[in-house]
């Protein structure tokens, strides 16, 4: 690689954050103190997108060098490029304190990483969380999914805060989901909901297993582990350089997910809709006397998929809605004298499990 020699210059102070490929190249000069254009090569090439042939790949490192280069940020000398005070101090500002002081493989999996998840890299305690494959996932649905993530999340936790993603999509982004502590519906429910995020809607057993699956989807990982995860993190944020002749200025992270695949948001009622046509169909299979007429909750289910096949509602999501409309007040919920064990079937597929009940008929109203 031929490079003119750049006298070392004091860089530019900038608004403009370096793109994720641009700036692990030059992190990983400024950890080297003194690397060849090989050594980078074998450092940074399982950071691309897909793979290329060595010609090709020296080429993208080439051109992001002659770039740092030309801002003062990088100097070469004999074939070894060396970072400039200036390029130091940009990669300390971009990767936090002390970062060129660290191994690169510190500052990839932890600095860079921190950056590529949209985490402050001088923040000590959410860089330690990152060393953790619970975190670590939790960071990355909180990216992927737009929320706001508490510190050392539990599993719980993150599993509530998808529940109500999943329950705000189930109503067409028409609602405002607050669950939290004050949701009624148990762990097991909750879970079945957002479950209904993944791409293959399923029950998979445990929070932990969920959060796995779910967060090695939104980061496009070759597997659930905290390596691959991490790997795919930094190859996004890294990203296919353009062939253009510099880099775009890097942007804030935003969240990426848009799966799964659901009905148009205009074909999903809100809340007060979902209740008038609950209680209409509610009440072609209500039974009782009046004053004390209801339907089973399967009853209903059956008749609203029937009516709304547009919705594409599943029937977890039907129930969390049925749910979140009991607690907010537009429609009333009853439990089953379990002693008729006559219609028993009913009695199962109807269940809501909430709070120190369970939950089997709509009540109508007359």
């Amino acid at each position: 690689m031929a490079l003119a020699r750049t006298r070392a210059r004091a860089a530019p102070r900038s608004a403009e954050r370096l793109t994720g490929w641009r700036l692990a190249i030059l992190a990983r000069v400024a950890c080297g103190q003194g690397i060849t254009g090989a050594e980078l090569s074998r450092s940074l090439g399982e950071l691309l997108m897909q793979p290329r042939p060595a010609a090709g790949q020296t080429s993208l490192i080439e051109r992001e060098l002659a770039a740092l280069s030309s801002e003062g940020l990088i100097v070469e000398q004999h074939g070894v490029f060396e970072p400039t005070p200036g390029g130091i101090a940009r990669a300390e500002a971009e990767l936090g304190a002390n970062a060129s002081r660290l191994a690169w493989e510190d500052v990839r999996d932890s600095r860079l990483l921190a950056r590529a998840l949209g985490i402050d890299p001088d923040a000590p305690s959410p860089l330690k969380a990152l060393a953790r494959a619970d975190q670590l996932r939790a960071h990355v649905l909180a990216q992927a999914f737009g929320f706001k993530l508490r510190r050392s999340a539990s599993p719980a936790q993150v599993r509530a805060r998808l529940a109500e993603i999943a329950l705000e999509r189930a109503f067409g982004n028409r609602i405002k989901a607050s669950l939290g502590s004050r949701s009624g519906l148990s762990a097991k429910t909750a879970r079945l909901l957002a479950g209904q995020l993944l791409r293959r809607p399923r029950n998979v057993g445990t929070d932990s297993r969920l959060i796995a699956l779910l967060a090695a989807e939104q980061a496009g990982a070759s597997g659930t582990s905290a390596a691959a995860l991490r790997l795919a993190v930094l190859r996004r944020f890294c990203g296919a350089p353009s062939t253009t002749g510099s880099s775009p200025v890097a942007t804030p992270p935003q969240p990426t997910s848009q799966a799964p695949a659901k009905p148009p948001v205009a074909t999903r009622p809100d809340l007060p809709g979902f209740a008038r046509e609950v209680q209409a169909a509610a009440r072609t299979r209500a039974e009782g006397w009046p004053g004390n007429r209801k339907a089973f909750v399967c009853h209903v289910w059956q008749a609203i998929a029937a009516r709304h096949p547009g919705w594409g509602l599943s029937e977890i999501e039907f129930k969390a809605m049925l749910a979140e409309a009991h607690r907010t007040g537009h429609l009333a919920l009853a439990s089953a004298d379990l002693k008729d064990r006559s219609q028993m079937k009913e009695f199962q597929a109807s269940a809501i499990p909430y709070k120190n009940m369970v939950w089997h008929f709509v009540r109508v109203e007359d």
